[in-house]
């Protein structure tokens, strides 16, 4: 099996890693928000009072978490109609959707695919 460099929370990202774990081990680490991944050969521990860890901490099951829509009942957002504005601020509204369909669709997959992750262990 291949060994993956593991460098503690205090350690500078340009360090050399004295640690290796093996590439299961750093997976499952990087999985349960213990690291984070620098690059396919490096990780890096979380600092212990991170708020990934704490986030790992708070969901024990993954499947009762639910997403709700967001919205406040009884009102409904509308962008501004000023051509100022939306002149202004339209590529970073554009952007801003983007990346937040991306973000909700990364969390649907890793809540869809944690029940098959436990089954396995």
């Amino acid at each position: 099996m291949r060994s993956i460099g593991f460098l503690a929370h205090d350690q500078p990202l340009g360090s050399k890693p004295k640690t290796f774990i093996e590439k299961d081990d750093a997976e499952t680490m990087v999985r349960e928000m213990y690291a984070e991944r620098i690059s396919a050969k490096l990780i890096r521990a979380f600092a212990p009072d991170s708020p990934f860890r704490l986030l790992r901490v708070g969901v024990a099951d993954r499947s009762k978490l639910t997403l709700s829509s967001g919205e406040v009942s009884g009102t409904r957002y509308r962008t501004p109609s000023d051509p100022a504005w939306q002149e202004l601020h339209g590529a970073a509204s554009r952007s801003l959707r983007t990346r937040s369909y991306m973000t909700l669709k990364g969390w649907q997959r890793q809540v869809a695919a944690a029940p098959d992750m436990r089954a396995s262990a």
